[in-house]
């Protein structure tokens, strides 16, 4: 009987329906295992971790234990390890794995080519998905792409996020900024010592300093 480490990645996890899900990964790498008469010593799993991500706390804990143990990494598949190439062929060369959608005959030059392969794929299809979206844009510059509920999500979770750094801003520049001095006065005094604008710039003016007054007093009345 061979002894496996299993690995699980999620990039998000938002649905335990998808294929990608926690759930749907066990579920697929216990009944390999199960049909192949391999003993799974330990889980690890990586959850709302980039694929593009090299330095990955569980992977790491997974690929020390199979070495410990001299056993083989269990995936779903080689994209759990890694969306890059290059780091599914380094992981490749430290430890042995399989891949369960390619089965145990698969070796590592087998799974060295179906990295390569994968990643060539996926380059190709964000060209071709981006010529597409580009030429759809020309011909209707008003239409939208993606789900609508999930950009109306991620606009509200943007715009609440950018109010919170703005918050956080103020409160730090409450000390200079909520002076009996002339909002022209402290403007100036902001150059001076060279505190920057929240979006970076150099330059401050009175309308700038009246705003970041009002949200400073708004934010103190809460």
């Amino acid at each position: 009987m061979k002894n496996a480490i299993a690995y699980i990645r999620v990039s998000r996890q938002t649905d335990v329906s998808s294929i990608h899900s926690v759930e749907t990964q066990k579920s697929m790498i216990q009944s390999f295992a199960d049909r192949n008469g391999i003993e799974i010593l330990e889980w690890f799993e990586d959850v709302n971790v980039s694929g593009g991500k090299s330095n990955r706390v569980n992977l790491s804990k997974a690929v020390s234990l199979a070495k410990r143990t001299n056993s083989y990494i269990l995936v779903r598949d080689l994209t759990r390890l890694s969306r890059k190439a290059s780091e599914c062929l380094r992981l490749l060369s430290e430890c042995d794995v399989i891949d369960s959608t390619l089965g145990i005959e698969a070796d590592p030059k087998i799974l060295g080519l179906m990295s390569l392969f994968g990643q060539w794929e996926r380059e190709a299809c964000s060209v071709r998905q981006k010529q597409t979206i580009a030429y759809l844009r020309k011909q209707d510059p008003s239409r939208k792409f993606g789900n609508p509920k999930a950009l109306e999500i991620g606009r509200v979770t943007s715009a609440r996020n950018r109010s919170a750094e703005a918050d956080e801003f103020a409160m730090k520049l409450a000390p200079l900024v909520m002076t009996e001095e002339t909002l022209q006065v402290v403007a100036l005094k902001l150059m001076s010592i060279g505190i920057k604008t929240r979006r970076g710039g150099d330059r401050w003016s009175p309308k700038t300093v009246r705003s970041l007054r009002l949200r400073i007093e708004r934010l103190s009345n809460l």
